[in-house]
């Protein structure tokens, strides 16, 4: 969408080239390691690059092309389309079909998200949704908070009067039920619940988040 917006400026085309070539050159310069381009959006970048006669700048891309009910599994599977998630499937099929050359398939996507995405070697994308507890509430309310969303992952949904009855059990009289409101508005802010008002309920706020917790931290450790 960027670089269509600057080919529809005349003074901004030549930019557009300079900037495509550049990150080419960046790409197969050999002093380069461990850099990756994943290119994606709602047009489709080739015609946009052979309108301006730069579609060579993009053709060490390696394209993986996905049927309609495979995109609809990924977006299944993630839940709500967080881009950073998406990219972490949508990374690991496509490894999947290089490496093996198997034709992606919605059945193959959700063997990878069980095993891959959910699995111990993606675990350290995720895992500062569960250290940065430590860093943000005081040591008897985390592990209340900590109590509260491996039940949640359990559950599903839980009701405002049963999420304080579990935050009490575990902080007895050191914190209030001004304390629980404020807790509760910071783990929404922080993406890891949301308030549904039609139900009165709280869920997780992203289905991969929650079978992420239910795979890691589903049993609480004494």
């Amino acid at each position: 969408m960027m670089i269509d917006r600057m080919t529809r400026l005349e003074d901004r085309t030549d930019e557009a080239r300079a900037l495509l070539r550049w990150l080419r050159a960046l790409r197969q310069s050999p002093e380069t390691e461990n850099l990756r381009f994943l290119i994606a959006g709602s047009i489709g970048i080739d015609s946009v690059l052979n309108s301006i006669g730069e579609i060579s700048t993009i053709n060490d891309f390696q394209p993986l092309t996905l049927s309609d009910e495979s995109r609809e599994k990924i977006l299944e599977l993630v839940g709500i389309y967080v881009p950073y998630f998406l990219q972490i499937l949508f990374s690991e099929t496509s490894k999947t079909e290089l490496l093996t050359g198997k034709p992606v398939t919605p059945e193959l996507i959700a063997k990878i998200y069980q095993d891959k995405v959910l699995g111990m070697g993606c675990k350290t994308y995720f895992d500062h949704y569960y250290g940065r507890l430590r860093d943000y509430y005081r040591p008897q309310e985390e592990k209340a908070v900590k109590k509260l969303l491996r039940e949640l992952a359990r559950v599903g949904k839980m009701t405002p009067d049963a999420c304080f009855a579990l935050y009490r059990g575990e902080t007895a009289t050191e914190f209030d039920q001004d304390d629980f409101q404020l807790t509760l508005t910071h783990l929404e802010n922080d993406f890891y619940i949301c308030y549904d008002h039609e139900t009165q309920m709280y869920t997780f706020s992203c289905k991969l988040l929650r079978d992420w917790w239910l795979r890691h931290y589903a049993f609480e450790v004494m």
